[in-house]
């Protein structure tokens, strides 16, 4: 198995795999990953107002703070103020931020996946102009790095991986493409070398 194979291998691993420090370590090697000057940039930003909370439908149902937005992304501001900030190095000498541990990861599964559809109301209500939508879409990719993401994203993902295939069907994606090319009377190459547009 080669060393990327492995790496997928290990990225579709669920959370019970792992663990608590293979958890944390991979969520944030995978935030580290995401974070570049634009997302240091919005995580700085906030100013802690609260006014993407009002445009959340989680928040709007249940009025759980919890639920407000940029809280979903807490653990790896934490994260980020703690290793990349600008004053990490004082944050960690004081204490001041704590590392992010894997029943904080477990608890911010729920926030992160369970109750927000990415709507984007809150990046467009934020006062200071932060993406807070592409924030949770970097938490999540960190998430499923660790091993905590739902396991039927493993499962589809696995499947994928396996089958080429982004859902299980009773024939082969390519004969599904070529069925719908037939219905319609357009003809969709497949399979062609240095071609410029990939299905």
């Amino acid at each position: 198995m080669s060393d990327t194979a492995g790496a997928l291998v290990a990225n579709l691993a669920p959370a019970q795999a792992r663990t608590p420090e293979a958890r944390v370590a991979g969520a944030m090697k995978g935030f580290v990953q995401e974070v570049g000057a634009l997302s240091a940039f919005r995580l700085e930003s906030c100013i802690h107002c609260g006014i993407c909370a009002d445009a959340c439908h989680f928040y709007i149902a249940t009025e759980d703070p919890q639920y407000t937005p940029i809280w979903k992304v807490e653990p790896f501001k934490q994260a980020y103020k703690r290793e990349a900030s600008p004053f990490a190095p004082l944050f960690k000498l004081f204490g001041l931020k704590r590392e992010v541990t894997a029943d904080q990861l477990e608890h911010w599964q729920h926030l992160l996946f369970d109750s927000c559809n990415m709507c984007g109301r809150c990046s467009l209500i934020c006062p200071m102009g932060i993406d807070v939508a592409a924030l949770i879409e970097q938490a999540r990719h960190a998430m499923f790095d660790a091993g905590l993401a739902p396991k039927e994203l493993y499962q589809k993902a696995a499947h994928q991986r396996d089958t080429g295939q982004p859902e299980p069907s009773a024939e082969p994606y390519l004969d599904q493409l070529l069925g719908i090319g037939k219905r319609f009377g357009v003809d969709i190459p497949l399979d062609n070398p240095e071609a410029e547009i990939m299905l």
